[in-house]
């Protein structure tokens, strides 16, 4: 206990008369107050104020007057004391008078006494200081890291926290978990997150230091001719499985972090212990180009190649050949010399042909006999580019010309002109036909048949010139066929016989007589 003495002097000389005898009374007192040695921040404490004659002999009460700020609460046992009010001190009870203070907001108030008996008073201030306070700070410890220990501090007093989180852990704040909730949880409040942490002491706290697990941050990225797996965010420590998947035609060559080699394994665990960026890199396969050359001529450009590369092909054709392009599987892949390849794939084989530059243009007619093709080269031989002149002379005046004709198949046989002579450019062996078709002819009925009957084919009818043609009459009784008698005449020749049908050849315009003969009345 810590006390404030407050000596009054007040000396009285009383005279009295007695017994003829002088009585000299001291009337000095002291006044201490005696205060707890730790006041806790924000409590109402006691203080104990004494106040002693310094004469035994005088055993006057005393009055006291109060007067405190409104900051300022007193108390005197279960009364509460009121300011600028004057309370009575009875002698017995002088040295051991039990006040209680308590403050609104932690300050230095001025609280003021005026004490006084019989005869004389006098004023005494006791100062509420703030520094007076105390409390302390308590540090819960908790785990990814440690911090200082706390203690006892002053009011006002500054204090300095700091946190040593544990190598992979980060600091995450300090907390104040001195309450509970009304299911009895504790209360994590976040008070700050410096580190260090400075503040003024202003009362009892306690503080946890709370840690996290640091995360770190794993990029992947692949560059051509594949992917990657596994990226993302770990925690420290973590080990982390990454996976590099080449693309098909394509290699896994390494990890590179920063434009240096990480690691040549393509499926591997990395530790996290700080942010990685790994770059998967890939390399495409190689394969062979086997470049072959038929007769007639050399190619090149075969070997090794990437892929996705182009390999350039070259066809030289020989003096008498000509290049007729590159093959793949029996595919056209072009007609230029000079060939840009793209190698896709494994085992590739590009074939370059060449044909003769001498062709064989051999000419026939259709119907045989009908006519005679000329040309302009008698053994029907001709070079690459020659022009080609086909003249075809008809022999035969029921035929008409019906164009030049590829092949000799003739339901199948492409046109390819109209045109006599025909003149076109030699660039392959080939046969041409001059195709004919037989004049067009009419057949005509006349005669004395029945009006009812039809005949067939129709009167006026064309038919073709070498053609075998049924003639009839539609529409006759079967008892009547023995009453008809016929007669066809084409220009070259005439045939004759009876009945309702007959067949000829034509080979002309042709005439058939129908002959009735009715039957005769009984």
């Amino acid at each position: 206990m810590k006390k404030s003495i407050i000596i009054l002097s007040i000396l009285a000389i009383i005279i009295s008369s007695c017994r003829n005898e002088t009585k000299v009374l001291n009337y000095d007192f002291t006044a201490t107050f005696e205060e707890p040695e730790e006041i806790a921040v924000g409590q109402a404490f006691t203080v104990t104020l004494s106040v002693v004659n310094k004469d035994k002999q005088n055993k006057d009460d005393m009055k006291m007057k109060i007067s405190f700020p409104p900051n300022v609460s007193v108390s005197r046992g279960s009364q509460q004391m009121e300011t600028n009010h004057i309370y009575d001190i009875s002698y017995s009870e002088m040295e051991n008078v039990k006040l209680t203070f308590e403050q609104t907001v932690i300050r230095d108030d001025t609280v003021k006494f005026n004490f006084a008996n019989s005869y004389y008073n006098k004023d005494v201030k006791y100062v509420v200081s703030a520094k007076n306070y105390k409390g302390t700070v308590t540090i819960r410890q908790s785990s990814g890291g440690e911090a200082s220990q706390g203690g006892g501090y002053h009011y006002g007093q500054e204090v300095e926290l700091k946190a040593t989180p544990d190598e992979g852990y980060l600091f995450k704040g300090w907390f104040d978990e001195s309450k509970l909730d009304d299911n009895g949880e504790l209360i994590s409040t976040l008070v700050s997150n410096e580190n260090p942490y400075k503040f003024k002491f202003t009362g009892s706290i306690w503080l946890t230091p709370k840690f996290e697990i640091s995360k770190y941050l794993l990029t992947l990225t692949a560059g051509k001719g594949g992917k990657t797996q596994g990226g993302g965010s770990f925690n420290y420590g973590v080990m982390a499985e990454i996976r590099a998947i080449a693309d098909e035609h394509y290699t896994f060559t390494a990890w590179y972090e920063n434009g240096e080699k990480y690691s040549d394994q393509s499926a591997q665990q990395v530790k996290m212990t700080r942010n990685i960026t790994l770059e998967a890199r890939f390399k495409p396969n190689t394969y062979m180009v086997n470049v072959a050359a038929g007769a007639g001529g050399q190619a090149t450009g075969g070997g090794w190649y990437d892929y996705g590369s182009t390999a350039l092909l070259k066809a030289t054709p020989d003096e008498t050949h000509k290049f007729d392009g590159w093959f793949e599987n029996g595919k056209e892949l072009s007609v230029a010399v000079t060939f840009n390849y793209e190698v896709k794939k494994p085992n590739n084989i590009v074939e370059a042909r060449f044909s003769s530059k001498i062709y064989t243009i051999n000419h026939a007619v259709y119907p045989s006999g009908v006519g005679t093709v000329t040309s302009n080269s008698p053994t029907n031989k001709y070079t690459d580019g020659d022009n080609v002149h086909l003249t075809v002379k008809s022999s035969n005046e029921h035929y008409v010309f019906d164009g030049w004709h590829e092949g000799t198949d003739y339901s199948k046989a492409n046109l390819l002109s109209n045109n006599n002579p025909y003149d076109f450019i030699a660039k392959k062996n080939m046969t041409i036909s001059a195709r004919y078709e037989g004049k067009m002819y009419k057949i005509y009925h006349s005669g004395n048949i029945p009006n009812e009957l039809e005949p067939i084919p129709a009167h006026r009818s064309d038919i073709q010139y070498g053609k075998e043609v049924y003639v009839r009459l539609k529409g006759i009784d079967s008892s009547d066929i023995g009453k008809l008698s016929w007669t066809v005449h084409d220009g070259e020749s005439s045939k004759s016989g009876t009945g309702d049908a007959f067949t000829f050849t034509v080979k002309g315009d042709a005439t058939v007589r129908w002959k009735w003969i009715p039957s005769l009345p009984q």
